[in-house]
């Protein structure tokens, strides 16, 4: 038999069971795509095809940097004033970068005067 443990959710709050060799933490799918959601933000920095502004996401084929944008660059494309991307070989966008978290985290933490490890420890008890 195997031995299980309550613990509690780090989303909705609610107890749930599980094994005490699990590596569950959310009690349901939903809340482990939201918590992973919310300690993993956007790692792309992606300039707009439309309005031009600058915006981050998960995933790098991402366009347009709201709804509206979106709708805009349908039309666009519809007029014939925006180049289809399956259509072209080349990107007419500029070159997308990926991110690195850990570079971020340390140039926040030199921006603070203190190291990355004291910067991450300082993050973690503002987290609590």
């Amino acid at each position: 038999m195997t031995e299980t443990e309550e613990r509690r959710c780090p989303e909705c709050g609610e107890t749930f069971v599980a094994g005490k060799r699990s590596r569950k933490i959310c009690c349901s799918v939903a809340c482990s795509r939201r918590n992973w959601k919310k300690n993993n933000p956007g790692y792309y920095h992606i300039v707009c095809d439309v309005c031009g502004k600058e915006f981050t996401h998960d995933s790098y084929c991402k366009r347009y940097c709201s709804p509206e944008c979106a709708a805009k660059g349908k039309k666009l494309i519809k007029q014939g004033k925006l180049e289809h991307r399956k259509k072209s070989k080349k990107s007419t966008s500029p070159k997308r970068k990926k991110v690195d978290k850990l570079a971020i985290d340390a140039a926040e933490a030199r921006a603070h005067g203190m190291t990355y490890g004291q910067w991450m420890a300082q993050k973690y008890i503002k987290g609590k």
